[in-house]
């Protein structure tokens, strides 16, 4: 599973709606201060697909720095 950074496009705000848009409340707050947070790709929930952008990809576990 790949992990991304994504933040929500500006002007978004995720609704407290469905609970929390099916998000863990701490990336739910972090991105409704806009800020950027590291998530399991397949875990972004469909619903809010079209208010985030992903601004990079997370280094890949077990590269060992290289």
């Amino acid at each position: 599973m790949a992990k991304v950074k994504v933040r929500l496009k500006k002007g978004e705000k995720l609704s407290s709606n469905n609970n929390f848009s099916g998000l863990n409340t701490d990336v739910w707050t972090a991105l409704n201060q806009g800020k950027e947070v590291s998530v399991e790709e397949e875990s972004i929930p469909k619903l809010i697909v079209d208010q985030i952008t992903q601004t990079g990809q997370s280094d890949p576990v077990g590269k060992g720095g290289k």
